[in-house]
C-alpha cells in the first residue's frame, strides 16, 4: 500500500497542498500558519539555491572547458578536480538551502491539528465495539497518560468561563463553572494517584 502524500488545506479556498508549499496552487495565497516573513525568507532561500545550482553547473562546464584547452588530449582526471569541486560545492550549497526554505516553511504542528486528533481519537471510542478492550489499548499506548493534563487544560478554562460569567452578574452559571472546575481537577488527581499507584 502506498503511503497517503500529507496534505495541508487552504482556508481560502478550501484546497488541499501538499505541505512544503509555501502559496496555495489555486488561489496562489499563503498557506496557513506560515506567516509572510516566513513565506518571504523560504522563497529567498529556494532562489538562493536555485542560483548556486546554475552557478555550479556553469561553473562545472567552464573549468572542464579550460581544462580540455590547456590539456588537450593530455587530459587527466586530477584535471577536472577543480571543476568536480566547484560542482559538489555548489550542490551542497543548494542542498542546505532547501533544507534552510524547508524549515523557513514548516510550521509543525498547530492547535487545530491537536484539535483534530483528540476529536480522532473521540471518534474511535465513540466506534469501538468494546470500549473497555479500547481504552485498555489507548492505555497501553501511553495515550491515558496525557489526560490529567487536558483534564486540568479544561479546568482553567472553566476557571476563565466562571469569573466572565461572575463580572456578567451571572451568579448561577459561575458557581456552576466553579463547580466543573473542580471536579476536572479532581478527576485529574485522581488520576496521577492511580498512576502512581501502578508503578509502586
Amino acid at each position: 500500500m502506498r503511503r497517503m502524500i500529507p496534505t495541508r488545506r487552504c482556508t481560502s479556498c478550501d484546497t488541499y497542498n501538499r505541505v512544503h508549499r509555501l502559496t496555495c496552487f489555486v488561489c496562489q495565497k499563503p498557506m496557513p500558519g506560515i506567516t509572510r516573513i516566513r513565506t518571504t525568507a523560504a522563497v529567498i532561500l529556494r532562489n538562493l539555491a536555485e542560483l548556486a545550482d546554475t552557478l555550479g553547473w556553469i561553473g562545472l562546464l567552464s573549468l572542464t572547458g579550460a581544462a580540455v584547452v590547456l590539456k588537450g588530449l593530455g587530459l587527466t582526471l586530477i584535471d577536472l578536480l577543480p571543476a568536480l569541486a566547484a560542482y559538489g560545492f555548489s550542490q551542497m550549497a543548494v542542498f542546505l538551502l532547501k533544507s534552510a526554505a524547508q524549515a523557513a516553511a514548516e510550521t509543525g504542528s498547530t492547535w487545530e491539528d491537536a484539535a483534530n486528533a483528540l476529536g480522532e481519537v473521540a471518534r474511535k471510542l465513540e466506534d469501538s465495539d468494546n470500549r473497555l478492550a479500547a481504552v485498555q489499548a489507548l492505555s497501553k499506548h501511553e495515550g491515558i497518560a496525557a489526560l490529567p493534563t487536558i483534564l486540568r487544560a479544561v479546568a482553567l478554562l472553566s476557571r476563565a468561563e466562571s469569573d466572565t460569567a461572575d463580572e456578567a452578574g451571572d451568579v448561577q452559571d459561575a458557581l456552576a463553572k466553579e463547580r466543573l472546575e473542580d471536579a476536572l481537577r479532581t478527576a485529574a488527581s485522581e488520576l496521577d494517584a492511580d498512576a502512581d499507584r501502578a508503578w509502586l
